[in-house]
């Protein structure tokens, strides 16, 4: 269905001021033009007598009928005529001259509404640029419109509340989230010491294996309680500003998971740059490993993981390429939605589905972005953006 054109609230203001204004202004042209063709034609019709009117002395009948059979019409008549012609035409003047007029103040007044339009729909602008660009990452913007106590001031500030109610709300959320994460680390540390001391001390083969799971369990839940601890500190901004090598502290990740690689004979591939980034060390330390460890998890017998650290410009990039099971855009949508798995990943390897999440919250909070798509042939490719540390 083609789309109906439709004005602007600012051209529409502008349309309805400039018809006013046109009506009201050739309703006064019109108007004072109708009153002076009026009394133009009153004065002319009171001119009977040429010489009372004028205040001429009166000659002689004798030379007044000489006259008129000179002029051959009577001279009433002509000065009548010749009032009316002159008359007529100044009428004609004046009306070329009042519609020159009209148009040129209607093209000025058009212009003015314009102006006027766009510039008391400013604050509007300005709520609706800031609506476009909120987040939960910056609930505490404000608009703070200056100005008299008007309409569009008072839309300013009920949207000020809004945004500073929204902001109250998110901060509790992020603090209930860091409190049960912290709250939960305790028991499940006691849980994974009593595994561990069963496995150490036990020699029953059932008690084992119920440890054996039991550690498992916690592992997972403790993976799940950082992720959850670091997409909370993540989303509440930014409490260390410091420098940090990417490069080393990716090094320094990937010789960590060596092992973890080893053991799903995934094949570690590392290159390292010039890469120093201004933020969180223990956040960013989270991000890379998450990435690095979901590339070699769900990854393919004897595959591969390409890591790069470099710097491009004013940008940190970090790039990690996985082998793997063959991916959509649809896939990689739904594994980005928190606690989100793909199903081929599913049955495979154990999880919880906050990885991604831990890595968009923290490169957000870095003011970076991130970018995942499938790799051809299978696997994802995962690319970090960081501002370079100045």
């Amino acid at each position: 269905m083609k789309r109906r054109w439709e004005l602007t609230v600012v051209g529409r203001m502008t349309a309805w001021f400039s018809l006013l204004f046109a009506c009201a202004a050739t309703a006064i042209v019109g108007f004072s033009y109708a009153l002076l063709s009026r009394s133009f034609n009153g004065a002319a019709s009171t001119i009977v007598d040429p010489f009372t009117s004028l205040g001429l002395p009166r000659p002689p009948p004798d030379a007044q009928a000489q006259l008129s059979a000179l002029l051959g019409s009577d001279l009433g008549v002509l000065v009548q005529a010749a009032v009316r012609k002159t008359q007529n035409d100044a009428l004609d003047e004046l009306a070329r001259r009042s519609l020159t007029i009209l148009a040129v103040s209607i093209v000025v007044a058009t212009a003015g509404a314009w102006w006027l339009a766009r510039r008391s729909m400013r604050p509007v602008a300005r709520i609706t640029d800031l609506a476009h660009g909120i987040s939960e990452a910056n609930l505490h913007d404000r608009i703070a419109l200056a100005g008299p106590p008007d309409e569009l001031r008072r839309l300013a500030d009920t949207f000020d509340v809004m945004l500073a109610r929204l902001d109250d709300a998110f901060n509790a959320q992020r603090g209930f989230a860091a409190n049960a994460s912290h709250e939960l680390r305790t028991p499940l540390t006691t849980l994974g010491a009593e595994a561990d001391m069963v496995l150490a001390t036990s020699t029953s083969a059932e008690a084992r294996q119920l440890a054996i799971v039991a550690r498992s369990t916690v592992d997972r839940a403790d993976r799940l309680i950082s992720g959850l601890l670091a997409v909370s500190r993540a989303e509440s901004g930014l409490v260390a500003h410091e420098r940090v090598d990417l490069a080393e502290l990716t090094g320094d990740v990937v010789a960590e998971l060596a092992q973890l690689a080893s053991a799903c004979d995934v094949h570690l591939d590392l290159e390292l740059g010039e890469a120093t980034v201004t933020g969180d060390a223990a956040l960013l330390r989270a991000m890379v490993a998450n990435i690095a460890r979901n590339a070699i998890q769900y990854n393919d017998p004897i595959g591969t993981v390409d890591v790069d650290v470099s710097t491009i410009g004013d940008r940190v990039q970090l790039r990690i390429v996985s082998t793997g099971p063959a991916l959509s855009l649809a896939d990689v949508r739904q594994m980005s939605k928190p606690f989100a798995r793909g199903d081929q990943f599913a049955a495979r390897v154990p999880g919880s589905g906050v990885g991604i999440a831990v890595i968009t919250a923290v490169t957000s909070a870095h003011g970076g972005a991130v970018n995942i798509e499938p790799r051809p042939g299978g696997g994802l490719i995962v690319v970090v953006e960081l501002p370079a540390a100045t």
